[in-house]
């Protein structure tokens, strides 16, 4: 054995224990391992083909772009680097290369590689520009349920929430008729209690969202009591079923609300059975 690799042996450099270079993501965003070639050495790998020099860094992403650069280390990895194991060089065993001639003496001990921010400016911009687009959405999406809540004036959170919910239904399918405005505040008004204006029911429609997320939903059942929550959700099957049917969408909507009220499908349908008999007698109960 060449006196060079008793040496390394004794140092507890293992050339066959090479370490698989790590990526972790979540949503777009976590970090990556990376090797950057240096030279090549004198040392063969396991294929017999000499091993090349790498800087180890290691970077850290942000919606699928490279934010931040970290060196760790020097390594070995065969094909020039291009490899996805690799194998961790100490500082004292560098020097055990320097001196023997394994690699060059030029090496500084220090990577030399670019490190900190990686992230190019223009797409620093783009981010800023997408982070103000969403603010801006979520500022107007808040004010449009602070101007639904304000139309309903003096009426209870129970009687505003299900009259919301109910108003976010007959949107669901994107189209809202001046016939299904009258039967909403009818509807609701006897279903609470509480003297409900088409017009202002109209005005809420307006403002209801298009496309409600899950945070949307919850919102939506909030603080309300089971007796509340089977009140909306009679409320919204009636809006959903004035057509004679549920399309997809509305499904989409009474699955995830009653997703969201924990209301087993039971119970949905017995609901639905009372709906489409109080339709069929011209009332809501």
């Amino acid at each position: 054995m060449r006196p060079i690799y008793v040496l390394l042996m004794a140092l507890g450099f293992q050339i066959f224990g090479a370490q698989d270079a790590e990526a972790r993501r979540g949503g777009g965003s976590g970090y990556s391992e990376g090797l950057e070639f240096v030279e090549m050495t004198s040392m063969p790998g396991e294929n017999g083909s000499p091993l090349a020099l790498c800087v180890l860094v290691k970077t850290q992403n942000v919606l699928f772009l490279d934010v931040w650069r970290t060196q760790k280390g020097y390594a070995l990895a065969e094909n020039r680097c291009d490899a996805s194991s690799y194998i961790p060089v100490t500082s004292d065993q560098l020097k055990v290369f320097k001196m023997s001639g394994v690699i060059s003496s030029e090496v500084p001990d220090e990577p030399q590689v670019k490190t900190g921010l990686a992230i190019p400016y223009w797409a620093w911009a783009i981010i800023a520009g997408l982070v103000a687009l969403i603010g801006i959405k979520l500022r107007r999406k808040a004010g449009r349920k602070s101007a639904r809540r304000d139309l309903m004036g003096d009426a209870s959170p129970a009687a505003i929430a299900i009259l919301d919910a109910m108003c976010h239904a007959a949107k669901a399918d994107g189209h809202v008729s001046p016939s299904e405005l009258i039967e909403i505040a009818e509807a609701a008004q006897k279903m609470t209690g509480e003297k409900i204006d088409p017009k202002r029911v109209a005005e809420m429609a307006k403002l209801a969202e298009s496309n409600l997320t899950d945070q949307d939903y919850k919102r939506l059942v909030a603080g309300r009591t089971e007796d509340e929550k089977e009140v909306m959700m009679r409320g919204v099957l009636f809006v959903a079923v004035a057509d004679g049917k549920l399309d997809s969408k509305e499904q989409q909507f009474v699955g995830k609300l009653a997703g969201v009220m924990q209301m087993p499908a039971t119970k949905i349908q017995a609901l639905l059975g009372d709906v489409v008999a109080a339709r069929s007698g011209n009332t809501a109960t």
